[in-house]
């Protein structure tokens, strides 16, 4: 279900997809524990990893004595929101523009077609179209180098450069087709169903192993 005027989306496809599809309340607004068990049962998101990400998300951009959180721009008792600039939201996105080239503080969280277009054409260069370890890395390298180049207010220091590298990783890990196992990549159809229209993509099933922070073997 499409958003309704008034839901909260951000800058994260993923939290956005889980919203759309009832994971995450379609308000926006949701509770840190929203968050861990709605990425477990919507894209199999371990417990851990989503415990970090809504524990720093309420600690950085929420309210701590509710533990409520907007996904997107600010929201009565929930906070900042994702969408502001800073952590979660940041310069050198895989699918938005730096907020410096907006019009505020919420302006780099909206999906920017051109920029995505440029992912794309990374992919295509590099793995026939579908996003992969090589052509994450490449993309998210020119994307440092750009914004370096021509954002006056660039900035890229912890946390945001831990969750940038975070988000490349996730996407090849959640937003692959598990349907036939894992070959560490993700089709350009899938991305735009996630991306663009934040939907589950046709025919695509969640990873049925949950990653963990940490595993033996990694």
């Amino acid at each position: 279900m499409a958003p309704t005027e008034g839901d909260k989306r951000g800058p994260c496809p993923g939290l956005n997809t889980l919203a759309n599809h009832g994971y995450l309340p379609r308000s926006g607004i949701v509770h840190a524990q929203d968050i861990v068990e709605g990425a477990l049962a919507g894209l199999g998101m371990s417990v851990d990893v989503g415990t970090v990400l809504a524990a720093y998300g309420v600690l950085s951009e929420g309210d701590t004595t509710s533990n409520m959180l907007s996904i997107g721009a600010l929201g009565t008792s929930s906070g900042l929101g994702l969408s502001n600039h800073g952590a979660f939201e940041g310069d050198a996105s895989l699918s938005r523009k730096d907020a410096f080239f907006g019009d505020g503080q919420f302006s780099g969280s909206a999906f920017d077609a051109e920029q995505y277009a440029q992912f794309k054409a990374f992919n295509a260069r590099i793995s026939q179209g579908r996003a992969t370890f090589a052509s994450l890395a490449e993309y998210r390298f020119q994307r440092f180098q750009d914004s370096v180049a021509s954002n006056a207010d660039f900035t890229f220091l912890l946390p945001r450069y831990l969750f940038s590298y975070g988000e490349a990783a996730l996407t090849l890990r959640l937003f692959a087709n598990h349907k036939d196992g894992e070959d560490g990549s993700v089709s350009e159809a899938d991305l735009d169903s996630f991306f663009v229209r934040n939907r589950f993509p046709e025919d695509w099933y969640r990873v049925s192993i949950a990653p963990r922070a940490t595993q033996k073997g990694d």
